[in-house]
C-alpha cells in the first residue's frame, strides 16, 4: 500500500511537470501535439535502454505481433484525441471523455470476467456529474466532434484496459513491455507526425522550428524525464491497482490542476466549476474509502503462536 501511495504521488508530480512544461514548449516551438507524444515515447525508450544497459531490468523475448495491438490502440488514441480536441471545445471533450468510466467496467466485465460492486459503480455518479457541471459553460456539440470524441473514448478505453491485461497475459513488467511498445509506437506515429507537419495550418518553416536564444533546453529535459516517469508509473499503477482506480486518480489530477491554475496563475474559476470540482473530489474520496475498506477486510493478520513467550 505504501509503495502505491508513493507511486501515485510521484505520478501526480510528474504529470504536473508535463502539463506546465508542455504548455511552455508549445508556446516556444510551433509543433503539433503529436510531436510531443513522439518525443515523450522516444525519451521513454532511451531511458529504458539506459536502465537495461546498467542492469536495472532484463528484456524478455516477445513476438512483435503481441505488442502491436497495444501500440496501435495507443496511436489511435493519440490521433482521435487530437481530432476530438480540434472539433470540440475542451468542456465538450471532458464531458464525452466521462463515458470511458462505464466503458472500462463494461469491457472488463464482458471480456475479462471482472466484476465491480454496486457501491464502486455509484461512486462514479458524483465524479461524472462533477465533470459535467464543471464543463457546463463550455459545451458545444457537432456531428464531427461527437463522432471523433466517441471514437477516441472507445479506443482509449481499450488501450487502457490492455495496459493491464497485456502485462498479465505476456507476464511482463512495466519496464519490459514499455521497452517494446515505446519504439513501436514511435514508428507508427512518425508518418502521422510528418503528415501533420506538412498539412499544418501554421506557417512552419525551418527557422520557426529552431529554438531561439531564450529557449531553455533544461525544460525540454525535464519534460522528457517527466514523460518517462508518467509512462512507467502509469503501467505500474494500473498493474498494481486497477484501470478504474487509475481513471479515478486521473480525475483527482484534473481537479487539483485546475485549482493550482486558479491559485497560482489566476486562471478563471466560476461557481459552476467550483461545484463540479467539489462533486468530483467527493466521488474520489468515496471511491478511496471503499477501496481502503476492501483492502482492510482482505488483510490477513499474521498468526501468533500462543505458546510464544515474551
Amino acid at each position: 500500500m505504501e509503495a502505491i501511495i508513493v507511486g501515485l504521488g510521484v505520478n501526480y508530480a510528474a504529470s504536473l511537470a508535463i502539463t506546465f512544461t508542455n504548455k511552455w514548449i508549445l508556446i516556444n516551438l510551433p509543433l503539433p501535439s503529436t510531436a510531443l507524444v513522439f518525443y515523450h515515447f522516444t525519451c521513454t525508450f532511451i531511458a529504458l535502454h539506459a536502465l537495461k544497459l546498467i542492469g536495472i531490468f532484463t528484456t524478455k523475448k516477445v513476438a512483435p505481433r503481441k505488442i502491436l495491438p497495444l501500440s496501435l490502440t495507443f496511436c489511435g488514441s493519440v490521433v482521435l484525441t487530437n481530432l476530438s480536441l480540434k472539433y470540440n471545445t475542451i468542456g465538450t471533450y471532458q464531458v464525452l471523455k466521462c463515458l470511458a468510466d462505464p466503458l472500462f467496467i463494461v469491457i472488463q466485465t464482458v471480456f475479462y470476467e471482472k466484476y465491480f460492486s454496486a457501491a464502486i459503480k455509484l461512486t462514479m455518479v458524483p465524479m461524472i456529474a462533477g465533470i459535467v457541471i464543471n464543463s457546463a459553460n463550455d459545451l458545444m456539440f457537432s456531428q464531427n466532434g461527437t463522432i471523433a470524441a466517441l471514437a477516441a473514448v472507445l479506443v482509449t478505453s481499450v488501450y487502457t484496459v490492455w495496459v493491464r491485461e497485456k502485462q498479465e497475459e505476456l507476464n511482463l513488467t512495466p519496464m519490459q513491455i514499455l521497452y517494446y511498445q515505446a519504439p513501436m509506437s514511435c514508428a507508427l506515429l512518425l508518418p502521422i507526425l510528418l503528415v501533420e507537419l506538412i498539412l499544418s495550418e501554421n506557417e512552419l518553416s525551418l527557422s520557426t522550428l529552431i529554438p531561439s536564444e531564450d529557449f531553455n533546453s533544461g525544460i525540454l529535459l525535464i519534460n522528457g524525464l517527466s514523460a518517462f516517469t508518467v509512462n512507467l508509473l502509469t503501467y505500474w499503477i494500473i498493474r498494481q491497482t486497477s484501470v478504474v482506480t487509475y481513471a479515478t486518480f486521473g480525475k483527482l489530477k484534473l481537479c487539483t490542476t485546475m485549482l493550482i491554475g486558479f491559485i497560482k496563475f489566476k486562471d478563471p474559476l466560476d461557481s459552476y466549476q467550483l461545484i463540479g470540482i467539489i462533486l468530483t473530489m467527493l466521488g474520489v474520496f468515496l471511491y478511496t474509502l471503499l477501496k481502503l475498506n476492501i483492502s482492510f477486510k482482505n488483510f490477513k493478520y499474521p498468526k501468533i503462536n500462543s505458546n510464544h513467550q515474551v
